[in-house]
Formats: C-alpha cells, sequence, structure tokens
C-alpha cells in the first residue's frame, strides 16, 4: 500500500519554509481537534454546522518542517537537510 503526505508551504517565511505530514498524521489531528471543538459546542460547529472546512496552523505541523526523508525517495547520503 502506497502512503499519502501533504508537503504545505509556509509561504510567509523567508525563504519558504516546507512541512512533508504523512496524510495519516495530518488526519488524525484534523479528526481530534474537530471532535474536541465541538464537544465544547454542543456537538455542532456553532457559526455554520455544515461547514467542513478546518484551518492548519504552522504549530499543527511543526514536527515535519523539512522532513524530506519521510517520503523514502531519497538516498540518506544525498545531503539533504532534514529541518
Amino acid at each position: 500500500m502506497k502512503q499519502r503526505f501533504w508537503v504545505m508551504v509556509d509561504l510567509s517565511a523567508d525563504p519558504p519554509e516546507y512541512y512533508i505530514v504523512p496524510a495519516w498524521s495530518l488526519q488524525n489531528k484534523i479528526y481530534n481537534d474537530f471532535r474536541d471543538y465541538v464537544a465544547k459546542h454542543g456537538g455542532q460547529r456553532p457559526r455554520n454546522p455544515d461547514s467542513t472546512d478546518w484551518s492548519i496552523h504552522v504549530e499543527d505541523v511543526a514536527q515535519w518542517e523539512g522532513q524530506w526523508v519521510v517520503l523514502g525517495i531519497f538516498p540518506m547520503s544525498d545531503g539533504l537537510e532534514t529541518g
């Protein structure tokens, strides 16, 4: 089974910062945060219960900054920085 990743880019940084996040990690973060959020608001989103969007912040993915190695496509000795 192939593993999926999100490459998130912080364009407000100079130079831009890259976060290589396994999809399972991002899915877990969103699921847990959303579950906790709606639990605080009677089981639904307070302003727009039909909304399906969610924000991701740099601190949510900080551990994945520059972690290109997780893609498994680069030789370990290629000199790529990992963070």
